[in-house]
């Protein structure tokens, strides 16, 4: 009797089923093949399931940002990814530096700054950037 009469090899994949005639096996990231019985030159493996679910990386988050125009607080926050937004910098439209804010609760206080148009880089506590928007100030 024989069971099946395939080569010798380990299937690495990602959420794969293999069927033949009926009978299928699955395969996820983090199956762990071990060899169960050798002999003749044939190997019969046996695999391990990960019962977790695997997350994507997130590429870049979307930056959720109002008002605009502000006056005063802005709500700033990252969407989309497992980040928070920790702080700020302000530039104007000239590349110069006019503001570094910590953002509290997803809140960042722009009153330190003049009227005008300017580009707010978000930051994560790691110090990775996770976007620029371009804002408004005014005043009332």
């Amino acid at each position: 009797m024989q069971a099946q009469k395939l080569s010798p090899t380990v299937t690495d994949a990602v959420g794969y089923r293999f069927s033949q005639g009926g009978t299928y096996v699955d395969m996820s990231v983090g199956e762990l093949a071990v060899t169960t019985i050798s002999a003749s030159g044939n190997v019969i493996t046996q695999g391990f399931l990960q019962p977790i679910k695997i997350e994507q990386p997130c590429a870049t988050p979307t930056l959720v940002y109002y008002p605009n125009p502000v006056v005063r607080t802005m709500t700033l926050a990252a969407t989309d990814c497992d980040v928070v937004v920790t702080y700020i910098e302000a530039y104007d439209l000239f590349g110069k530096e006019v503001l570094v804010a910590p953002a509290t609760n997803n809140e960042v206080d722009l009153s330190p700054i003049g009227v005008g148009v300017y580009l707010l880089r978000a930051y994560a506590e790691d110090g990775q950037l996770l976007g620029t928007v371009k804002i408004i100030k005014i005043t009332v």
